[in-house]
C-alpha cells in the first residue's frame, strides 16, 4: 500500500519532501498561498494575529493584496472581500477626518482623541496593574517599526462617532478602521459623501469617491513626498487607482497627473489656501500623522462642489446657470432646493435624502446661508427667493395676447353670451431675483414633459396654487417650487409653513407702444381705490432698475377724480416692471413684447395742423395715401385688461382714452380730429413737461367728457393771440410732439425704418415769419428726436397742397385757383400750367362763422350757439343712450369755460358720433344749417367775400380769370349751406359773376368750373403726399403777395413795395383804413346787386330782411377795423412786414354781429 506523503502546512507551496527536512521562515509567496477558511468573507473578521496593533497590520495586508490584484486588472480595486472592506473603512476614516468640521456641523457626535505614545506607555508602566500592558505595547512598537513604522509615531489620533472609536491614524496606511464600528442604521444616522455612505456594507474604492477627497489625498502625498515611502502600501494602491481614474474621469486624471510637476512649495501654498490644518481640540492642536507631516481638512462651511442641485439653465440643459455667473463672477452659483423631494441626486457630495428639510424661506443673505442638513455655508435658493408672499389679484381678466399672466389652470373664462364674467387674473408673484438666473421668455416656457414652467391653479374660489418649475444642473431635472395663496388671510411663511395671501387691487395698466425697439415708451397706471403704487422698470440683463425714468402723477384722489393715475416716460426699453402696492405688496407685470421681423419699409406722412381740426395721411413706400389709423395689428396702446372686462370697468379704460390714446383710431375716434390738447391741472409750462405724462392729444374731444382734473386747450394754432405767447408756443410744440410720438410708433409697429421716413407739414401764408419759423423749428426738432437725424422734412403752404389731389382734372389754358378754407385762415393759391405761381392768405375762415368774432374767445357769444343749443340739448335729453354726449355738451356749454367754436364743432360731430352709437338715431347740424333760411345770408356773405377778394387780388397781379376753382379745408363744407346741389351750379354762376364784375369782362366761351372736395380736410394731406411722390413742383416761381384792399397797393415778398405795420399806421397820407373800409362797402354793394340779380329766393335768403342785413353789415365798421388790426398786432411785431389784407378786418366783426343778431332772433 502506497501512502502519499504530505507535509502539514498552512500553505500549499513546496509539498515535496520526506522524513525530516529543513524548512525556513515563510516568505511572501508562501504567505499569499495561505487560504482563508472563511473565504475572505467581508463579515468574518480576521482574528489570528497576536498583536495589539493587529488592525493596522490587517489594513496593511489589505492594501497590499488588493494592490497586487488590481495591478493586473484595475477593475479589481472594487470588490466584496474582507480586504476591500478594510480599505473602504480606512478610506471612510480618512474622509471623516477630511470632512470633520462639516460632519460636526450636521449635528453629528464626532470627536478626535489624541493618544500620545510616549506619555501613555509611561503612564501604564507606572501603574503596577497596567505595567504588563505598557511593556507589551512598548515591545510591539519597537519590533514592528520596520514594517508598520510605529516607532516613527509620536501620536495616534483616534476618531470617535457617538463616543465609540471608528478608526485612527497610523504611519503605514495613514488611516485604519476599528473592528467594532457601530452600525449606522443602529445609530439612526448615516454619513454620506457622494455616492458613498460611510461604514456600510457597500465598499467604496478610492476612485469612486468624491473628487474633492480624491484630489486631497493625492495632493497630500505630493505635498509630503516622504509619505510615498512611509505609507508605501497605500501609495501603491493609489497608483493603481490612478489608472482606473483615467478610465472613469480623464479630466480628473490629468489634473492629478499635473501634480507631479508642481514644486513642494507650490503644493504647500495650494493646500494652505484650499484647506485648513486639521486639529483635534481647537486652535494650536494640529494633527501630525508623522513628524512634520500635518494633516489637512476641508475648510469649515465649505462643501464638495459635486452636486446635481446647482441652479441650471433652460437654454443649456445640464449646465450650471451662466447668467448668474456673469452677473456675479465673484460669487458661487447657488443651489436650488425643494422640500420633500424624492430623487436620487447628488447633494454636495452626498446622496440627497427625502428627510432633508428645506425651509420655504431663509432670511439670511444668499451667500451667508447654510445648507439644510449639511449646515455648511453655501448659497442655496428656496421658494421665497422666487415667489412673493402675496398674490396680487387684478380686477379683471387680463389681455393675454399682450401680457403673460401664467399658465392658468381651472380658471373660468368669460362667456359674454351667458353674461358670465370669467375669473380674475393675477399679477405675477415673481421676485426680480428670478431674472438674475433666467430670461423673461423662460417664464413662459413649457418643459419637455409638457408642464408649464409657471402656472397658477385655481383650487377653490378662495385658494390658488402657484407652481414654478426650474432646472438644476442635472440634465432634464426640474424642481417644483410651490405655494398656495388664500383669500382673507395674511401670509404664514416660516420654517414650517408656506401659506401665501391674496391681495386685491382695482388697477389697470397700459404700455405704449408694446415694442422694445421703440425709442420712446410710456406706461400708465390707473387705480380707482387711490392707493399708492410704486413702479420700477427692469432689463433682464441688469439687477438694478432703470434710473432714467420720468414719472408724473396726473390724476389724484384729492382732486375729486374717480381714479388716480400716474404715467412714466422711458427713453430705453425694459423687459418687465415691478409694481408695489402701498409699499408692501409687490408683483411683476411681464409684457409680451411685439416682434417686428424686418424694419426696412419707408413711410411718408403729411400733417395738416389746423386751427379747428388736424389731419394726418400716410403712405407706405409708393402706395396710395391713407388716413392715419391704428388697428388691432398695429395697436399702439396695450391695456392690461381684456376686451370683455373693458365693458364692465369703463372707469379703468376712460383714463387711458383721455390721458393717452384710444385703443383704435379709424372708427369711433378718427382723423381728421379736433385740434385740442389735454393737459393736467396746474401744469406749469415754464417747467419741463413730457408728452403723455403731462399732456396728450384730445382725440376723444366731442365724443366724451373730459376728466375733472384735466384742462382742454383748443385754438392751439393761433392761441398765442391772447394770453402768454411763450405758453402758447409750448402748447403748440406739445401737441405736435404728441402727434410725432404716434407717427414714431406707427412706423416701428409696421416694420418701418425711422431713417426712411419723410415728413411733410403745412402752414398758412398769412402766418407771420416769426410764427412760421417757430413752427418749422418745432417740426425739425421733433423729427430728429422721434425719427432720427436722417429724417427728411419739408413744408408746403396750406393753399397749395390740395390742388395736387385734383390736378389731373384741371386741364385748361387759364389759371386754376385753390381756396383752402380752414378754421383760422383761408389760403389762396394760383396755379399756371400746373405750377404754383402766387399765393395769399388771410384770417377769415371757419372761426369767423362759428367763433366769437373779436370778442372773448372763451365765451358763447355766437348766433349758431344761440339758435341751436336748445335743440341739441333737447335731443340728447330725449335719448338717454346718448348720455356721454350730453356730458360733453354740458362741459362745452359752460358759460364760464365754453368757446363758441368748440361748441359749434361739437354740434357738427354729433351726426357721425350718434350714428356710430345707434344707427337708428339721426341728428345732423349740417342738415339744419342747409334748411335754415335765416342763416343763409351769413354763408352767402362769407363765401362771396372770399371770391371777391381773390378776384381783386388776381386782377391786381394781372392774372387771367381762373378756369378752375378748387375748394379744400374743413370750412369749405359750408358751401353746402349756400348751394346744397352736389353739382354746385348756382355757386359756379355766382363765382363767375364775381370775377366778371371785378375784371369787368365776361368769361366768353370758357366756363368757370368749381370743384369741391368730398373730403376737404383730407385733400391737403393727400395732395401733399401725391406731390412728394412725383416731385414735379417748381417752388422757385412762387410769390406770396398781399392786396391791402381792392383800392390799395399790392405788396409782395420778392417784388413790389414792402410795408410794415408801423409804416402803415404812421402813413396818414394814404389812409389805408379808409381804403379798406371803402373796399368793404363796395363788396357789400356787390353782394346786394348779385342777390337781386340771382333772386334772393333762389339763394334761399328771405328778401324781406335784406335791408336789415345791409344795416347790420354796414354798422360800426371803423371799430371792427381797429379791433382786427389790434388782434393782428398781438400776433405780429409791428416792425414786421404786412402779410395779410386789411379787407376782412371790418367784415369779421360785421359778419359775427349779423350771425349773432340772427341767432338772437332780432332779425
Amino acid at each position: 500500500m502506497n501512502l502519499k506523503e504530505e507535509v502539514l502546512r498552512l500553505h500549499s507551496a513546496n509539498q515535496v519532501g520526506s522524513d525530516w527536512h529543513e524548512t525556513g521562515k515563510m516568505h511572501d509567496s508562501q504567505i499569499e498561498q495561505i487560504k482563508d477558511p472563511s473565504g475572505e468573507h467581508h463579515n468574518i473578521a480576521i482574528t489570528s494575529i497576536p498583536s495589539p496593533f493587529a488592525r493596522i497590520h490587517l489594513t496593511e495586508n489589505a492594501f497590499e493584496r488588493v494592490h497586487k490584484m488590481a495591478d493586473l486588472d484595475p477593475s479589481r480595486l472594487h470588490g466584496n472581500s474582507i480586504h476591500h472592506r478594510l480599505i473602504s473603512e480606512a478610506l471612510d476614516v480618512a474622509q471623516l477626518f477630511f470632512e470633520y468640521d462639516n460632519v460636526r456641523a450636521r449635528n453629528m457626535e464626532v470627536d478626535i482623541v489624541r493618544w500620545n505614545i510616549e506619555d501613555n506607555i509611561a503612564a501604564l508602566n507606572r501603574n503596577p496593574k497596567h505595567a504588563v500592558l505598557g511593556h507589551a505595547l512598548e515591545l510591539f512598537i519597537k519590533n514592528s517599526a520596520k514594517n508598520s513604522g510605529l516607532s516613527l509615531l509620536q501620536d495616534i489620533y483616534i476618531l470617535r462617532w457617538n463616543y465609540l472609536p471608528v478608526g485612527g491614524t497610523c504611519a503605514s496606511t495613514l488611516f485604519f478602521s476599528s473592528p467594532n464600528i457601530p452600525d449606522p442604521k443602529e445609530q439612526g444616522q448615516q454619513i454620506v459623501f457622494g455616492e458613498d455612505s460611510l461604514f456600510d456594507n457597500s465598499f467604496c474604492p478610492l476612485y469612486n469617491r468624491e473628487k474633492d477627497f480624491i484630489r486631497y489625498l493625492y495632493q497630500l502625498f505630493y505635498r509630503y513626498p516622504s509619505l510615498k515611502q512611509s505609507a508605501n502600501l497605500m501609495w501603491k494602491y493609489m497608483e493603481v487607482s490612478l489608472r482606473q481614474i483615467n478610465r472613469t474621469d480623464p479630466d480628473l486624471f490629468k489634473e492629478l497627473k499635473a501634480l507631479e510637476n508642481k514644486l513642494e512649495d507650490t503644493l504647500r501654498q495650494d493646500m494652505d489656501r484650499s484647506y485648513s490644518i486639521a486639529n483635534f481640540a481647537g486652535p494650536n492642536t494640529q494633527i501630525e500623522i508623522l513628524p512634520d507631516v500635518v494633516l489637512y481638512k476641508r475648510k469649515e462651511g465649505e462643501s464638495s462642489a459635486e452636486t446635481d442641485f446647482a441652479i441650471g439653465s433652460f437654454s443649456q440643459p445640464g449646465e450650471v446657470n451662466q447668467k448668474y455667473n456673469q452677473l456675479h463672477p465673484e460669487q458661487k452659483v447657488p443651489l436650488l432646493l425643494q422640500d420633500k423631494l424624492q430623487a436620487s441626486l447628488l447633494y454636495m457630495g452626498s446622496r440627497w435624502r427625502f428627510e432633508t428639510k428645506v425651509p420655504p424661506v431663509d432670511h439670511k443673505p444668499l451667500q451667508e446661508r447654510q445648507l439644510p442638513d449639511i449646515n455648511n455655508k453655501y448659497p442655496y435658493l428656496t421658494i421665497s427667493d422666487f415667489l412673493e408672499d402675496y398674490l396680487l389679484e387684478l380686477p379683471f381678466e387680463a389681455e393675454q395676447d399682450s401680457f403673460f399672466m401664467g399658465h392658468l389652470l381651472n380658471f373660468n373664462l368669460t362667456d359674454r353670451a351667458q353674461a358670465i364674467l370669467g375669473d380674475r387674473h393675477f399679477a405675477l408673484p415673481i421676485k426680480p431675483l428670478f431674472f438674475s438666473f433666467f430670461e423673461p421668455e423662460d417664464l413662459m416656457r413649457q418643459l419637455p414633459d409638457g408642464r408649464p414652467v409657471f402656472s397658477i391653479e385655481k383650487l377653490s374660489s378662495s385658494s390658488f396654487k402657484v407652481n414654478l418649475r426650474l432646472p438644476i444642473s442635472k440634465n432634464n431635472q426640474f424642481l417644483n417650487l410651490e405655494r398656495i395663496y388664500y383669500r382673507n388671510a395674511e401670509p404664514h411663511i416660516d420654517a414650517q409653513h408656506n401659506d401665501g395671501a391674496i391681495r386685491s387691487s382695482q388697477l389697470n395698466l397700459a404700455i405704449m407702444p408694446l415694442l422694445q425697439t421703440a425709442k420712446h415708451l410710456r406706461v400708465g397706471l390707473v387705480d380707482i381705490e387711490h392707493k399708492d403704487y410704486d413702479i420700477k422698470f427692469f432689463k433682464a440683463s441688469q439687477e438694478v432698475h432703470l434710473q432714467n425714468v420720468k414719472e408724473q402723477k396726473r390724476s389724484l384722489g384729492s382732486t375729486g377724480a374717480l381714479a388716480s393715475s400716474q404715467y412714466f416716460a422711458l427713453q430705453e426699453p425694459f423687459d418687465y416692471l415691478q409694481l408695489v402696492q402701498e409699499g408692501r405688496y409687490p408683483a411683476i407685470i411681464l409684457p409680451k413684447w411685439r416682434k417686428v421681423a424686418n424694419q426696412s419699409k419707408s413711410f411718408s406722412f403729411a400733417i395738416d395742423f389746423g386751427t379747428t381740426n388736424t389731419h394726418i395721411e400716410y403712405s407706405e413706400g409708393h402706395g396710395n395715401p391713407k388716413t392715419f389709423d391704428i388697428g388691432k395689428n398695429d395697436a399702439q396702446l396695450a391695456q392690461l385688461n381684456n376686451q370683455e372686462y373693458r365693458l364692465s370697468f369703463p372707469e379703468l379704460n376712460s383714463y387711458f382714452l383721455k390721458e393717452l390714446l384710444p385703443l383704435e383710431i379709424g372708427g369711433e375716434y378718427h382723423f381728421p380730429s379736433r385740434t385740442a390738447l389735454t393737459e393736467r391741472q396746474n401744469l406749469n409750462w415754464q417747467q419741463a413737461a413730457q408728452s403723455y405724462l403731462d399732456y396728450n392729444p384730445t382725440l376723444y374731444f366731442e365724443q366724451d367728457s373730459s376728466l375733472p382734473q384735466s384742462k382742454i386747450i383748443t385754438n392751439l394754432k393761433w392761441g398765442d393771440l391772447s394770453g402768454n405767447s411763450d405758453e402758447g408756443q409750448r402748447r403748440v410744440r406739445a401737441y405736435l410732439e404728441s402727434l410725432m410720438f404716434m407717427i414714431h410708433n406707427k412706423v416701428l409697429l409696421n416694420g418701418g425704418d425711422l431713417n426712411k421716413v419723410e415728413l411733410l407739414w403745412f402752414y398758412p401764408s398769412s402766418m407771420s415769419r416769426r410764427s412760421k419759423s417757430e413752427l418749422r423749428r418745432n417740426w425739425e426738432d421733433l423729427a430728429k428726436a422721434y425719427l432720427g437725424p436722417n429724417a427728411k422734412i419739408s413744408d408746403l403752404p396750406e393753399s397749395e397742397a390740395p390742388y395736387y389731389e385734383h390736378a389731373d382734372t384741371a386741364i385748361g389754358s387759364q389759371p386754376s385757383v385753390n381756396i383752402d378754407i380752414g378754421g383760422g385762415t383761408t389760403d389762396v393759391q394760383v396755379f399756371e400750367k400746373g405750377q404754383p405761381t402766387f399765393h395769399t392768405s388771410f384770417r377769415f375762415a371757419g372761426d369767423t362763422l362759428f367763433g366769437n368774432g373779436y370778442g372773448r374767445q372763451q365765451s358763447l357769444e355766437n348766433g349758431f350757439v344761440k339758435a341751436f343749443s336748445n335743440q341739441v340739448e333737447n335731443y340728447l335729453d330725449a335719448n338717454p343712450e346718448l348720455g356721454r354726449f350730453m356730458s360733453v355738451y354740458q362741459q362745452l356749454s359752460d358759460p364760464a369755460k365754453g368757446r363758441s367754436a368748440d361748441l359749434n364743432s361739437f354740434f357738427f360731430s354729433l351726426e357721425g358720433n350718434i350714428r356710430n352709437t345707434n344707427p337708428d338715431l339721426h341728428f345732423s347740424f349740417a342738415e339744419k344749417l342747409r334748411q335754415d333760411e335765416d342763416f343763409s345770408i351769413a354763408f352767402y356773405t362769407f363765401h362771396l367775400a372770399i371770391l371777391y377778394h381773390t378776384a381783386c387780388w388776381m386782377k391786381e397781379q394781372k392774372l387771367e380769370m381762373p378756369q378752375y376753382i378748387f375748394y379744400s379745408g374743413n370750412t369749405s363744407k359750408s358751401l353746402d349751406y349756400l348751394d346744397n346741389d352736389p353739382r354746385k351750379e348756382l355757386l359756379e354762376e355766382l363765382a363767375g359773376r364775381v370775377f366778371e364784375r371785378v375784371y369787368q369782362k365776361e368769361y366768353g366761351h370758357i366756363r368757370l368750373e368749381l370743384r369741391v372736395s368730398s373730403q376737404p380736410k383730407e385733400a391737403t394731406c393727400k395732395g401733399g403726399l401725391k406731390l412728394l411722390r412725383h416731385q414735379n413742383r417748381n417752388s422757385g416761381r412762387i410769390s406770396s403777395t398781399v392786396l391791402l384792399s381792392s383800392h390799395a397797393m399790392l405788396l409782395g415778398d420778392r417784388t413790389g413795395p414792402r410795408l410794415t405795420y408801423n409804416q402803415m399806421i404812421e402813413d396818414k397820407e394814404r389812409n389805408f383804413k379808409e381804403g379798406a373800409l371803402k373796399s368793404y362797402l363796395d363788396f357789400v354793394d356787390l353782394i346786394l346787386d348779385l342777390g337781386y340779380e340771382f333772386r334772393w329766393s333762389d339763394l334761399g335768403i328771405p328778401v324781406g330782411k335784406i335791408q336789415d342785413y345791409k344795416q347790420v353789415l354796414s354798422y360800426n365798421l371803423e371799430a371792427f377795423y381797429e379791433a382786427g388790426l389790434r388782434e393782428r398786432l398781438q400776433l405780429t411785431d409791428p416792425a414786421d412786414l404786412i402779410e395779410e389784407t386789411l379787407f376782412f378786418y371790418p367784415l369779421v366783426g360785421a359778419l359775427h354781429r349779423l350771425i349773432l343778431e340772427i341767432g338772437n332772433k332780432r332779425i
